[in-house]
This record gives structure tokens, C-alpha cells and sequence, in this order.
């Protein structure tokens, strides 16, 4: 017969997985939105830098607003779109 202590143990011990199922299931909206981001990163940014110094500087966290300006101000192409999925994207990539 298995003791109360030990029952409760074990399902503490599982409690925090009681919720995973519904947290990884994959949201397609922000599947979508990751691959534009991602999309913009490949179609624009890495036309002039390497793809480990964009990533280096995002783990830096770099002032977006103050890099998207600078790159603008030398000669980059981005709409409005694409500015704003970099907005939405650029610290931190599970937002």
C-alpha cells in the first residue's frame, strides 16, 4: 500500500508538468510572426553584417531603435513592416 507522504510526493513532483502539454503546444500566429522576423534578418540585415553579429547583438541587447536608425541613416531598406517585426522580435525571441 503506498503511504499518503509518498502519494502526495509524487504527484508534487509531477505538478509542474500538469501544464506543459498546453504551453508547448505550437501557437501558428507566432510561428508565423518568428519567420518573418527571421525572414528579415536574412533578407536584410545580413546583406552588410554576418548572422553571428546580429545574434551577438541581440544576446547584448542592443538598442534596436538606436541601430535600426543608424543602418538607416547608411543607406538600409526596411519598411515599416519590417521595422516593426524587428521591434516586436529583436530582445527577446520567445516574447
Amino acid at each position: 500500500m503506498v503511504s499518503k507522504l509518498a502519494l502526495f510526493t509524487c504527484l508534487l513532483g509531477l505538478w509542474p508538468l500538469a501544464g506543459l502539454a498546453q504551453q508547448s503546444a505550437p501557437n501558428p500566429e507566432r510561428i508565423r510572426q518568428q519567420q518573418a522576423f527571421e525572414q528579415v534578418i536574412d533578407s536584410r540585415c545580413t546583406l552588410c553584417h554576418t548572422r553571428e553579429r546580429i545574434d551577438q547583438a541581440r544576446r547584448q541587447g542592443g538598442n534596436l531603435g538606436e541601430i535600426q536608425q543608424r543602418m538607416l541613416d547608411r543607406g538600409a531598406k526596411l519598411t515599416e513592416q519590417e521595422q516593426s517585426t524587428l521591434r516586436a522580435f529583436w530582445g527577446d525571441p520567445l516574447k
